[in-house]
């Protein structure tokens, strides 16, 4: 089953650290994200001999692996990939009265703004040039 997102929005924030013995360690955002690997990767998630474990600060989840194959690797470089991408929505007060129990959560190309930076994102932009002409196509309805 799909794991529902906690809170309205989350991105993907993960890493992976090799190690001089050929150990590894999968970081990865805490929230819902260790559930959706291992939704798609049951297999190499169970290779940790530990489990998931979280973070000293809370804020990640990891897998430690005394060893990784190169397949295994690139399976997790794939998964982050497509991850990172994205932003998953969670049911919040703007969308979550239009459903019941079909819906898991959505994902969003990005976000409108740069969190880092305060401006619109392309897909923001693309987003409020959209709303300006919607408003001056609903008022030259009105005033017709």
């Amino acid at each position: 089953m799909i794991p529902r997102i906690p809170h309205s929005r989350s991105q993907l924030r993960s890493h992976v650290n090799p190690y001089d013995d050929g150990a590894y360690s999968f970081f990865v955002s805490s929230d819902v994200y260790p559930q959706l690997f291992d939704l798609h990767h049951k297999e190499i998630a169970a290779k940790s001999p530990h489990g998931w474990k979280t973070s000293k600060n809370g804020t990640m989840k990891y897998l430690w692996f005394p060893d990784l194959d190169e397949g295994a690797l690139a399976a997790i470089g794939d998964w982050r990939d497509r991850f990172e991408k994205y932003v998953l929505l969670g049911l919040n007060s703007h969308i979550a009265k239009y459903f019941t129990d079909e819906l898991d959560f959505c994902m969003a190309l990005d976000f409108n703004f740069d969190p880092s930076g305060g401006k619109r994102t392309i897909y923001g932009e693309a987003e409020y040039q959209f709303s300006k002409i919607k408003a001056q196509l609903m008022l030259s309805d009105y005033l017709a």
